[in-house]
């Protein structure tokens, strides 16, 4: 279901708002202190962010149309 490409997510969170907008808010952590690119695949989507250096990042994926 999620695929990084370099080193690992240590805290990803997953939460649904209600049943009828299934919205999804991903929160990673890179506690590298440098930038790791990864890849976020949910069902046929993807997103592939470069985490900045020692964050905190939040994604929010809307519901598919």
């Amino acid at each position: 279901m999620q695929q990084f490409e370099h080193g690992e997510a240590k805290d990803v969170t997953w939460v649904v708002t209600n049943q009828t907008t299934p919205w999804v808010v991903v929160v990673m952590q890179n506690d590298l202190c440098e930038e790791m690119p990864v890849r976020l695949v949910i069902d046929n989507r993807m997103i592939a962010p470069t985490l900045p250096a020692d964050s905190f990042n939040t994604f929010v994926i809307p519901p598919a149309p």
